[in-house]
Protein backbone atom coordinates (compact mmCIF):
# COMPACT_ATOMS: atom_id res chain seq x y z
CA UNK A 1 0.00 0.00 0.00
CA UNK A 2 2.97 2.17 0.39
CA UNK A 3 3.71 2.13 -3.25
CA UNK A 4 0.58 3.05 -4.49
CA UNK A 5 0.49 6.17 -1.88
CA UNK A 6 3.51 6.82 -3.16
CA UNK A 7 2.70 6.88 -7.12
CA UNK A 8 -0.23 8.80 -6.47
CA UNK A 9 1.16 11.46 -3.94
CA UNK A 10 4.17 11.84 -7.01
CA UNK A 11 1.15 12.10 -9.46
CA UNK A 12 -0.16 14.69 -7.76
CA UNK A 13 3.15 16.53 -7.30
CA UNK A 14 3.21 16.54 -10.53
CA UNK A 15 -0.78 17.09 -11.44
CA UNK A 16 0.21 20.75 -9.28
CA UNK A 17 3.25 21.31 -11.40
CA UNK A 18 1.52 21.25 -14.51
CA UNK A 19 -0.98 23.72 -12.96
CA UNK A 20 1.37 25.79 -11.32
CA UNK A 21 3.56 26.11 -14.70
CA UNK A 22 0.05 26.99 -17.02
CA UNK A 23 -1.09 29.32 -14.00
CA UNK A 24 2.66 31.27 -14.64
CA UNK A 25 2.24 30.88 -18.29
CA UNK A 26 -1.28 32.58 -18.08
CA UNK A 27 0.22 35.32 -15.80
CA UNK A 28 3.18 35.81 -17.96
CA UNK A 29 1.55 36.28 -21.51
CA UNK A 30 -0.94 38.75 -19.17
CA UNK A 31 1.83 40.71 -18.00
CA UNK A 32 3.28 40.70 -21.69
CA UNK A 33 -0.20 41.77 -22.80
CA UNK A 34 -0.04 44.73 -20.22
CA UNK A 35 3.43 45.62 -21.10
CA UNK A 36 2.56 45.77 -24.81
CA UNK A 37 -0.31 47.99 -24.06
CA UNK A 38 1.94 50.06 -21.85
CA UNK A 39 4.80 50.22 -24.10
CA UNK A 40 2.22 51.79 -26.84
CA UNK A 41 0.97 54.20 -24.55
CA UNK A 42 4.59 55.61 -24.22
CA UNK A 43 5.44 55.51 -28.05
CA UNK A 44 1.62 57.47 -27.86
CA UNK A 45 2.76 60.22 -24.95
CA UNK A 46 6.03 60.37 -26.82
CA UNK A 47 4.79 61.31 -30.64
CA UNK A 48 2.29 63.54 -29.15
CA UNK A 49 5.37 65.56 -26.88
CA UNK A 50 7.59 65.69 -30.14
CA UNK A 51 4.72 67.17 -32.24
CA UNK A 52 3.69 69.33 -29.42
CA UNK A 53 7.55 70.01 -28.84
CA UNK A 54 7.90 71.07 -32.64
CA UNK A 55 5.11 73.28 -32.61
CA UNK A 56 6.28 75.16 -29.40
CA UNK A 57 9.55 75.66 -30.75
CA UNK A 58 7.54 77.22 -33.73
CA UNK A 59 5.63 79.58 -31.86
CA UNK A 60 8.82 80.70 -29.74
CA UNK A 61 10.68 80.99 -33.19
CA UNK A 62 7.71 83.25 -34.38
CA UNK A 63 7.59 84.87 -31.11
CA UNK A 64 11.29 86.07 -30.90
CA UNK A 65 11.33 87.11 -34.77
CA UNK A 66 8.14 89.38 -34.34
CA UNK A 67 10.04 92.33 -31.91
CA UNK A 68 13.20 92.36 -34.98
CA UNK A 69 10.39 92.97 -37.46
CA UNK A 70 8.75 95.46 -35.52
CA UNK A 71 11.74 97.20 -35.31
CA UNK A 72 12.83 96.83 -38.45
CA UNK A 73 9.38 98.48 -39.81
CA UNK A 74 9.70 101.50 -37.23
CA UNK A 75 13.43 102.12 -37.88
CA UNK A 76 13.09 101.99 -41.46
CA UNK A 77 9.75 104.06 -41.60
CA UNK A 78 11.35 106.84 -39.34
CA UNK A 79 14.64 107.34 -41.60
CA UNK A 80 13.55 106.51 -44.96
CA UNK A 81 11.52 108.59 -46.92
CA UNK A 82 11.44 110.03 -50.46
CA UNK A 83 9.60 113.65 -49.08
CA UNK A 84 7.82 115.50 -46.56
CA UNK A 85 4.21 114.30 -47.42
CA UNK A 86 6.65 110.88 -47.45
CA UNK A 87 7.99 111.24 -44.00
CA UNK A 88 4.16 112.28 -42.54
CA UNK A 89 2.70 109.21 -44.22
CA UNK A 90 5.56 106.89 -42.29
CA UNK A 91 5.72 108.52 -39.38
CA UNK A 92 1.88 107.86 -38.83
CA UNK A 93 2.42 104.56 -39.73
CA UNK A 94 5.16 103.94 -37.38
CA UNK A 95 3.64 105.72 -34.94
CA UNK A 96 1.28 102.22 -34.28
CA UNK A 97 4.05 100.50 -33.63
CA UNK A 98 4.61 102.70 -30.42
CA UNK A 99 2.68 101.63 -26.81
CA UNK A 100 1.38 104.89 -25.91
CA UNK A 101 1.20 103.83 -22.68
CA UNK A 102 4.57 103.67 -22.24
CA UNK A 103 6.22 106.45 -24.40
CA UNK A 104 4.56 109.61 -23.58
CA UNK A 105 3.65 111.70 -27.11
CA UNK A 106 6.40 114.38 -25.82
CA UNK A 107 8.70 112.16 -25.37
CA UNK A 108 8.01 110.15 -28.78
CA UNK A 109 8.51 113.89 -30.25
CA UNK A 110 11.95 114.25 -28.49
CA UNK A 111 12.79 111.11 -30.70
CA UNK A 112 11.10 111.33 -33.83
CA UNK A 113 10.09 114.53 -35.20
CA UNK A 114 6.78 115.58 -36.15
CA UNK A 115 8.47 117.50 -39.06
CA UNK A 116 6.60 120.33 -38.78
CA UNK A 117 8.17 123.46 -37.86
CA UNK A 118 6.58 126.06 -35.77
CA UNK A 119 5.50 128.17 -38.57
CA UNK A 120 3.26 125.08 -39.25
CA UNK A 121 5.47 124.20 -42.80
CA UNK A 122 6.74 120.84 -43.50
CA UNK A 123 10.80 121.19 -42.30
CA UNK A 124 11.42 118.38 -44.91
CA UNK A 125 9.45 119.62 -48.00
CA UNK A 126 11.59 122.87 -46.96
CA UNK A 127 15.01 121.41 -47.03
CA UNK A 128 14.36 119.23 -49.89
CA UNK A 129 15.50 116.25 -47.42
CA UNK A 130 15.17 112.56 -48.64
CA UNK A 131 16.84 109.89 -46.69
CA UNK A 132 17.27 105.93 -47.06
CA UNK A 133 17.99 103.40 -44.77
CA UNK A 134 20.87 101.22 -45.99
CA UNK A 135 21.16 99.35 -42.26
CA UNK A 136 19.07 98.55 -39.48
CA UNK A 137 21.29 96.34 -37.48
CA UNK A 138 19.44 94.73 -34.11
CA UNK A 139 21.16 93.04 -31.14
CA UNK A 140 20.26 91.51 -28.23
CA UNK A 141 21.08 92.33 -24.82
CA UNK A 142 20.39 90.14 -21.70
CA UNK A 143 20.79 90.67 -18.05
CA UNK A 144 18.91 92.94 -15.60
CA UNK A 145 18.25 95.16 -18.64
CA UNK A 146 17.46 93.03 -21.17
CA UNK A 147 16.24 94.18 -24.65
CA UNK A 148 17.96 95.27 -27.79
CA UNK A 149 20.33 97.62 -28.83
CA UNK A 150 19.65 99.25 -32.91
CA UNK A 151 22.22 100.37 -34.71
CA UNK A 152 20.73 102.39 -37.78
CA UNK A 153 22.69 103.54 -40.77
CA UNK A 154 21.10 105.76 -43.72
CA UNK A 155 22.15 108.39 -46.26
CA UNK A 156 20.48 112.18 -46.17
CA UNK A 157 20.53 114.21 -49.19
CA UNK A 158 19.33 117.74 -49.25
CA UNK A 159 18.81 121.09 -51.08
CA UNK A 160 22.31 122.30 -49.92
CA UNK A 161 23.77 118.94 -50.12
CA UNK A 162 23.18 116.81 -53.29
CA UNK A 163 26.15 114.54 -52.03
CA UNK A 164 24.31 111.89 -49.57
CA UNK A 165 25.29 112.10 -45.88
CA UNK A 166 25.47 108.91 -44.27
CA UNK A 167 24.53 108.88 -40.70
CA UNK A 168 24.13 106.07 -37.55
CA UNK A 169 22.50 106.44 -34.68
CA UNK A 170 22.44 103.89 -32.14
CA UNK A 171 19.15 103.42 -29.95
CA UNK A 172 18.20 101.43 -26.96
CA UNK A 173 14.55 99.31 -27.07
CA UNK A 174 12.48 97.31 -25.55
CA UNK A 175 9.50 95.41 -27.30
CA UNK A 176 6.49 94.11 -25.21
CA UNK A 177 6.35 90.47 -26.23
CA UNK A 178 2.33 90.56 -25.71
CA UNK A 179 1.37 93.51 -27.88
CA UNK A 180 4.05 93.72 -30.55
CA UNK A 181 4.80 97.40 -29.95
CA UNK A 182 7.64 99.10 -28.70
CA UNK A 183 7.65 100.02 -24.66
CA UNK A 184 11.12 101.96 -24.45
CA UNK A 185 13.20 103.72 -27.05
CA UNK A 186 15.92 105.76 -25.85
CA UNK A 187 18.86 107.26 -28.24
CA UNK A 188 22.37 106.30 -27.22
CA UNK A 189 24.66 108.24 -29.62
CA UNK A 190 24.56 109.68 -33.42
CA UNK A 191 27.46 109.69 -35.55
CA UNK A 192 27.66 111.57 -39.35
CA UNK A 193 30.02 110.90 -42.23
CA UNK A 194 30.69 113.12 -44.95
Amino acid sequence: MGRKWLYILSFMVMLLSGATIAYCLVEQHDLNQQLDKTTQQIRQVKTNHNKTSKQTVHYVNAAEKKPYAVMTAFFKAMYGYKDGKDYLVKRQSAVKLIDTDRISDAALKKLYSTGIDSAGQNMITTLGQKSQVTAVNIYQTKGLDAGYQVLVTYQVTNNSTPTPKTGSVWYKVKVDQFSNKISELKKVGTTYKL
